[in-house]
């Protein structure tokens, strides 16, 4: 991949100009996060050119342009890798971004099927293009586009910026959301910030996320406090804020509370 006159190829999802942004046909711009990541199928588009593996800044990075690598997926020296454009993920801030010019398009789509095979793993086929519809006829079964562009200039996150990416992420797994009478919650309704030790076995306290896998008592930092309130229908809620400081026994709506537990719980 990658060619004298500077031409990269990376693929992207129909998602992704089916929502927003111009049809990534020759001509148009890109503008968005580049990633790499592995190719398990033999493919022509893999790349070729020689890069360096910032492990630090989770990156791999070329003459002309850097890309995001997932340290999940290994060793990237030692496998087949392609690229991946994308203008709408979260964690944009702590990806390479990149900019330019759309040279060449191809429709991608996928070869005979192998019974009991991944889809991913069966050969593609490349159709070179000029018109692509902002929504694909997905009864041809597209598995989406390959560009070539020219990258025109790159940005890089810092190391600052993604450690508190990182940060953000360990602390999102350490989120449990609780509901219940407000008295549950102590003797007024809480606020955000707050420290907040509650007993999980609390047959009042209903528990709906709990990724860190605690139980029993624990102690953690308020993220929200809301309450909940049904529509006219019935069918469904909205959680509504609540003041701090009002007296939980004159509610009669439970509350709807993200607490982020203390990395050691007091208990499990």
């Amino acid at each position: 991949m990658g060619t004298a006159e500077g031409i990269e190829y990376a693929s992207i999802s129909p998602w992704e100009w089916g929502c927003c942004g111009e049809v990534p046909v020759p001509g148009a711009r890109i503008d968005g996060i580049l990633t790499a990541q592995p190719v398990s199928a033999p493919d022509r588009f893999v790349v070729s050119q020689p890069f360096s593996w910032v492990r630090e800044l989770e990156l791999l990075r070329f003459a002309d342009y850097s890309a995001h690598w997932n340290p999940a997926d290994g060793d990237p020296t030692a496998q087949p890798i392609g690229l991946s454009v994308s203008w709408h993920d979260d964690a944009a801030a702590t990806y390479p971004s990149v900019t330019g010019s759309v040279i060449q398009t191809y429709e991608i789509t996928y070869g005979a099927d192998v019974p009991g095979a991944p889809r991913d793993t069966t050969p593609k086929t490349y159709r070179r293009v000029d018109v692509v519809e902002r929504y694909m006829d997905m009864d041809r079964e597209p598995y989406g586009l390959l560009v070539g562009f020219v990258p025109d200039s790159c940005t890089e996150p810092t190391t600052a910026e993604i450690a508190n990416y990182q940060a953000k992420i360990e602390r999102a797994s350490r989120a449990i959301s609780l509901n219940g009478p407000a008295t549950a919650f102590g003797d007024v309704v809480p606020a955000r910030g707050d420290v907040l030790r509650i007993d999980l076995a609390d047959p009042r306290v209903g528990l709906s996320r709990n990724r860190f896998g605690v139980a029993g008592v624990v102690s953690g930092v308020i993220e929200q406090v809301g309450m909940f309130i049904p529509d006219a229908s019935g069918l469904w809620s909205i959680v509504a804020s609540v003041p701090a400081g009002t007296p939980a026994d004159t509610l009669d709506r439970e509350l709807f509370v993200t607490l982020v537990v203390d990395r050691a719980p007091l208990s499990r």
